[in-house]
């Protein structure tokens, strides 16, 4: 490799154009308003016990579809404490027929601010590459560390066409359509593949013009 690059500058060039691009972390989906704002004077999704010797509990998790392949960068949430144990999960979810699946990375948070104060949401970020493809559904949810009463806060514009779940009387999930949104984000970096027909073109003509460059060099 040495040897051909140095005799053409142009070949090393396109190695490095074909690497993957400066990292960005583009919005996947997101029901924040702009600034990340959320409601806090309307309430939220409530996020209670996640034990069934309490008699009841309460996990939410929503949908989201991205229009764009993306690895999973981080995953904000309006979030915040009532009363009880204070500390949440947060899981981002496969799809199982409109339902969520199975987990694909969870990440645990504690000491939420106060329910009905300002406060910035939370961030976690991602420790597994995780592809996000597009037209996929996939499933944000959180779920309260047990003896704890927390809140998912509401997002701005309160109704909208994802689905949020909740489980209340067991490990199984129930759909719920068209309810009150819950204020998060996901961001991820795009994913972009070259077509192998450019790819081929372009490694093709940077042969031949080496191929010349070589014989000139040889010749001389």
């Amino acid at each position: 490799m040495q040897r051909l690059s140095r005799y053409c500058p142009l070949l090393s060039l396109a190695l490095l154009l074909l690497l993957p691009a400066v990292s960005r972390a583009d919005t996947v989906y997101s029901t924040f308003g702009s600034g990340q704002t959320f409601n806090t004077s309307a309430g939220g999704w409530a996020l209670f016990c996640n034990a069934p010797s309490c008699g009841a509990f309460q996990d939410v998790a929503a949908a989201f579809t991205p229009t764009g392949t993306f690895t999973l960068t981080q995953i904000d949430v309006a979030a915040s404490y009532l009363s009880g144990t204070n500390g949440i999960e947060v899981m981002l979810l496969s799809d199982a027929s409109g339902t969520p699946g199975s987990i694909l990375e969870s990440w645990s948070l504690s000491n939420l601010p106060p329910f009905g104060t300002s406060f910035t949401p939370e961030s976690v970020t991602a420790a597994l590459p995780i592809t996000l493809n597009s037209g996929t559904q996939y499933w944000v949810a959180l779920v309260p560390s047990v003896g704890g009463f927390l809140t998912w806060n509401f997002a701005p514009t309160l109704v909208g066409t994802t689905d949020v779940l909740g489980s209340s009387t067991g490990p199984n999930w129930a759909a719920d359509s068209n309810q009150f949104l819950p204020a998060y984000d996901v961001l991820g970096t795009p994913v972009a593949t070259p077509e192998p027909s450019s790819l081929l073109m372009l490694w093709s003509g940077l042969l031949a013009v080496c191929g010349t460059r070589l014989r000139r060099k040889r010749m001389g």
